[in-house]
């Protein structure tokens, strides 16, 4: 039996039905998007490939994604919702990221209406990024 994960319904049927909404211009994506959601006792994964058209959303390991976002599935709701302190979670390590960064701006540019609180994610990993804490470049 696989665990329930509150973030889970984002993946399996947000999603899709917004990618479905956003047509042909989901494909300016154009990457590889994983997602690992943790909980207390397990760890689900799905990826977002943004190359076929339709895009393929899959519960599973992608073998090479260009981003992976990787969140406790109890930070899933508010950082949609806009409360979570970001800075503070990646600090603390419930929500980190690796990768593209540019492939999270295309992400929250398009899917900003659905998206509110991804967009304070993505302001501050392009401030890590930019800072002496998280490297710089694309690699976060």
């Amino acid at each position: 039996m696989r665990p329930d994960f509150a973030g889970a319904a984002l993946l399996e049927v947000w999603v899709p039905l917004w990618i479905e909404e956003l047509g042909p211009a989901a494909k300016r994506i154009d990457g590889v998007m994983q997602f690992h959601l943790a909980g207390t006792d397990a760890v689900r994964s799905w990826y977002l490939d943004f190359g076929p058209s339709p895009p393929i959303v899959l519960e599973a390991i992608h073998p090479a994604p260009d981003l992976t976002l990787t969140i406790d599935d109890d930070e899933v709701m508010p950082l949609l919702g806009g409360q979570l302190d970001v800075a503070r979670a990646l600090q603390l390590g419930t929500v980190a990221i690796e990768g593209d960064s540019s492939l999270l701006a295309r992400w929250v540019e398009l899917f900003s209406e659905q998206l509110g609180g991804m967009r304070t994610l993505y302001a501050s990993v392009r401030r890590g990024s930019e800072g002496e804490g998280r490297g710089g470049g694309d690699e976060l």
